[in-house]
């Protein structure tokens, strides 16, 4: 599974669409099929993000997904960095860039995302 973390709220069809789109163009797979048969689900989250999707697919592609994503949806999203360090993470921009980010330690509600104000800065629309 992979999950990618979205800054603002996203329609579920324009969700669909992207994720149709790089699925067809990556493995040729039939579009209203892959959709059909619920392979992500979305969770929404509170603080410096707006939505949890989550992508059942344990290939290879989430970072080329994730800056797909990032630039059809026209939005920065975060995804893991996959150290031991939990509150490590990537921030993609809508170009594609990786910039390391860190998420604030303090306790947060479930549900809640938070950047660490270093990095703040990044979060914001250009």
């Amino acid at each position: 599974m992979m999950d990618f973390l979205l800054q603002r709220n996203a329609n579920p069809e324009e969700i669909r669409s992207a994720l149709a789109a790089f699925y067809h163009a990556k493995r040729r797979l039939d579009l209203e099929s892959w959709v059909e048969n619920e392979n992500y689900h979305t969770i929404a989250l509170t603080g410096d993000v707006a939505l949890l999707l989550s992508v059942y697919d344990n290939s290879n592609d989430e970072l080329a997904l994730a800056r797909y994503l990032a630039h059809t949806l026209r939005m920065k999203l975060i995804i893991s960095d996959y150290s031991i360090n939990p509150y490590t993470w990537i921030l993609i921009d809508e170009e594609g860039k990786q910039h390391p980010i860190y998420q604030d330690t303090a306790e947060q509600p479930e549900n809640t995302f938070v950047v660490d104000s270093r990095h703040k800065h990044l979060l914001q629309l250009e």
